[in-house]
């Protein structure tokens, strides 16, 4: 049987742990590309194949005149990049590849013959390396409910839902009967440092809140209830044993988190073509989460934990207050970026597109996607609740949330169930027949998963953490 292979991109872990959920669903066997090594352990079909790196790189001469994303002149990387995709095209006759997400991965595989499918992620698409990328390819998957219309008008595009291995859990609170509150931290940059975590458990004292994927860098002083658990390898442990989830709303988290039944407090991050801004709207607009689309601000002067029932955190620095976000760049290195927040506040950072306006019949031209521009994304729409996006009838829905316990609150009075038990998590499957469907189509009797060779792994480059920084592309 011909097996798929598959691209994943290095920029966190949702790519791989989509990919992943995928696989188990595969009868075929799957050979893994990728420049970051896997964050869990490969079903027993699965190859990994490890790729060089193409970075640093001049980043004033890396997008073929804006018909690439990532085409970097004389860049060796690259070049063995290409080299080692190639091989094992060559070597394992794949049916097609899945390719989550690369336009120039797409080209190389395409004009070399692979049929592709490719994933669609939220957000602004319609430049021209997307055009490509996706004209090129033979089916195109976006891994969102069919319910947020991100898909309706595209070409050869389907659907499937929200990918995800998690199911379904009870809410939860610690041996004290407490309730608990997880942020989760990713690893692609946040605008929720450690004294924002500090703020938020002041602002909830009821609860003991877990921080996942954080240390209490800048912060003398921290609430009682407030516990940080540093980088964690895998936060789902942490999202089953929540009351309430706060986090960004990156398809991985927001899978996570709607797949486990879990009330969802979203702030989205400023990323490449708005995804998250669109994924959050579409959270906002069918009530699977209470959205804060900016940071609440604390009174001036305020140090949360401090006075009474705080404890001093040894070796830190005082906390400065500053909000702060890490822009992750080609170089490789971290720059903390303040100007961020001024862009993100009122959301003037980016021209937004979302699927829901033309799901909804206002777009009014030709199937393309509606622009939503800083002066629209101001407004405030009312919350659509989780009845409303069942069909059901309410009669009022409530303002957007001003403050971390207004968020929570919102988030505990919607159903936090109405996304699992309407099939909306259950991507994966879908994903995986799509997948299964077009390999039938063009299977031919070439294809073998030949045996590995025992030095197939020096001729691989080291494979890079996932903790490194790296262009999003």
């Amino acid at each position: 049987m011909q097996p798929i292979l598959y691209y994943v991109h290095h920029q966190g872990t949702g790519h791989w742990r989509r990919a992943l959920a995928v696989a188990a669903e595969l009868d075929r066997p799957v050979v893994f590309l990728s420049s970051v090594a896997p964050p869990d352990a490969l079903p027993p079909s699965g190859t990994y194949v490890a790729l060089p790196l193409d970075i640093p790189a001049d980043p004033e001469n890396h997008d073929a005149h804006g018909h690439l994303h990532w085409a970097p002149v004389h860049q060796a990387g690259l070049l063995a990049r290409h080299r080692f995709i190639l091989e094992a095209a060559e070597r394992y006759q794949p049916a097609l590849a899945v390719v989550d997400v690369s336009v120039e991965v797409t080209v190389l595989l395409r004009t070399s013959g692979v049929p592709v499918v490719s994933v669609r992620l939220p957000g602004q698409r319609d430049d021209c390396a997307h055009a490509l990328g996706f004209g090129l390819s033979d089916q195109i998957v976006t891994p969102v409910p069919s319910a947020w219309g991100l898909h309706a008008g595209l070409p050869r595009t389907q659907a499937v839902g929200l990918v995800t291995r998690a199911r379904p859990v009870p809410l939860q609170g610690n041996n004290n009967g407490r309730p608990r509150a997880v942020i989760i931290i990713g690893t692609g940059g946040s605008r929720i440092d450690a004294r924002t975590c500090a703020e938020i458990a002041a602002d909830l004292p009821e609860h003991d809140v877990t921080v996942a994927g954080l240390s209490p860098a800048k912060l003398s002083v921290l609430p009682d209830n407030l516990y940080f658990e540093g980088r964690v390898k895998d936060a789902a442990p942490f999202i089953r044993s929540a009351s309430v989830v706060i986090g960004n709303t990156g398809l991985g988290t927001v899978g996570e988190v709607l797949a486990a039944g879990k009330p969802f407090v979203a702030l989205p991050e400023p990323r490449a073509f708005g995804e998250q801004e669109v994924t959050a709207r579409a959270l906002e607009e069918t009530g699977a989460a209470a959205v804060l689309w900016d940071l609440p601000h604390p009174a001036v002067g305020d140090e949360p934990g401090a006075g009474a029932g705080g404890r001093t955190v040894t070796g830190l620095c005082a906390g400065t207050g500053r909000r702060t976000v890490v822009n992750r760049h080609p170089d490789g290195d971290d720059c903390v970026r303040d100007e961020l927040r001024a862009e993100t506040d009122g959301h003037a950072a980016t021209e937004l597109r979302t699927g829901m306006d033309r799901h909804a019949g206002t777009n009014g031209h030709d199937g393309r996607d509606q622009h939503v521009g800083p002066a629209r994304l101001a407004e405030a729409p009312p919350y659509a609740s989780a009845a409303q996006f069942a069909g059901e009838a309410v009669d009022s829905a409530p303002a957007r949330p001003s403050t971390w316990a207004e968020a929570v609150q919102h988030a505990m009075l919607l159903r936090s169930d109405h996304y699992p038990a309407r099939g909306i998590t259950d991507g994966a499957v879908r994903f995986a027949q799509i997948i299964e469907a077009q390999a039938s189509l063009h299977s031919t009797s070439r294809g073998t998963l030949l045996p590995r060779p025992a030095d197939e792994a020096q001729l691989a480059p080291s494979p890079r953490s996932a903790d490194e920084p790296q262009l999003a592309r």
